[in-house]
């Protein structure tokens, strides 16, 4: 990207006679389950791994169609590590990996964002005329 700002001539920019300029921003997306999904996948034992679920019991967003006592009561049958960590995944609600921009003012989600990154949103999202 920042060659093709300088003016890179590779690629179309040669044949729609490119010149340089612009700019572009980068920004990183705040993790909600993806938070749980890396925690599952690097789990090393079924300690660390239950860890995980106790906090995604309070935390995560579960998939609706998981019925969790359900769950609890069949998640011993899988006495394996890979077999416990993708019945774990297969729960977490996959929609759920990041927080939407929707969400930024509820104040459980506002409590997590820095002032700076609250401002930075509400200015990038910002409607014309607003």
């Amino acid at each position: 990207m920042v060659n093709v700002i300088n003016g890179d001539q590779t690629g179309i920019s040669k044949g729609v006679d490119w010149q340089g300029g612009s700019s572009f921003v980068y920004a990183e997306l705040m993790e909600k389950n993806q938070g749980y999904l890396k925690d599952l996948q690097t789990a090393e034992n079924m300690a660390e791994l239950m860890v995980v679920y106790t906090r995604m019991k309070s935390n995560a967003d579960i998939d609706f169609r998981v019925d969790l006592a359900k769950f609890e009561e069949e998640i011993e049958k899988f006495n394996s590590l890979d077999g416990r960590k993708k019945e774990l995944i297969r729960i977490l609600d996959k929609n759920q990996l990041y927080y939407n921009y929707g969400n930024i003012d509820d104040e459980n989600v506002r409590d997590l964002i820095t002032d700076t990154d609250y401002q930075f949103n509400k200015a990038f999202y910002k409607k014309d005329g607003e």
